[in-house]
């Protein structure tokens, strides 16, 4: 599996993941922006923006 795949495979998991630990993160939007434009040298660009609520978060992500 090439390395981009498996970039946005665990930022979709991320994603996924964030959007299912709580019930207020499902009102709001995660958004997920991904700039492909170096792809041919194998190189991609994301960013996400996660909304939160003050108060303590846990993020799990893959190990990489």
């Amino acid at each position: 599996m090439r390395s981009s795949t498996i970039v946005l495979a665990g930022l979709s998991l991320l994603a996924a993941t964030a959007l299912a630990s709580s019930a207020a993160a499902a009102e709001r939007r995660v958004t997920l922006t991904v700039d492909a434009t170096d792809a041919p040298r194998h190189m991609l660009h994301a960013r996400m923006t996660l909304p939160a609520a003050p108060g303590p978060l846990t993020l799990r992500y893959p190990k990489w």
